[in-house]
């Protein structure tokens, strides 16, 4: 009787060990596909920072072109005032020495 019950407990212990051998397996293979999918979305990760650093670069020359842009037509706008000034009393003069020759006629 003892050796009877000593054989179904080792039949049932066996029955334990194998589905617990089947589970680790199981799991072993759950563990290497997410490994899998982690050094893929690492890379995936690392290839987007790339991108972004590349984008803020292109964004940083971008905003120190509109500066020195910006600067640029500042200077232009004051010059051309400067001419329209300068114009306007060129042809005030000429209109005064076209007054004076008119008046000597």
């Amino acid at each position: 009787m003892l050796v009877s019950q000593l054989e179904k407990k080792l039949s049932e212990e066996r029955e334990v060990s194998s589905r617990m051998t089947s589970r680790n397996q199981e799991l072993g293979v759950r563990v290497n596909v997410l490994a899998s999918e982690k050094a893929e979305l690492s890379v995936i990760a690392a290839e987007a920072e790339d991108k972004l650093d590349e984008v803020e670069r292109n964004l940083d020359e971008a905003e120190e072109k509109i500066a020195d842009l910006s600067s640029r037509l500042g200077e232009n706008v004051e010059e051309q005032q400067r001419r329209i000034k300068e114009e306007g009393k060129l042809k005030a003069e000429i209109n005064r020495l076209k007054m004076d020759v008119g008046r000597k006629r």
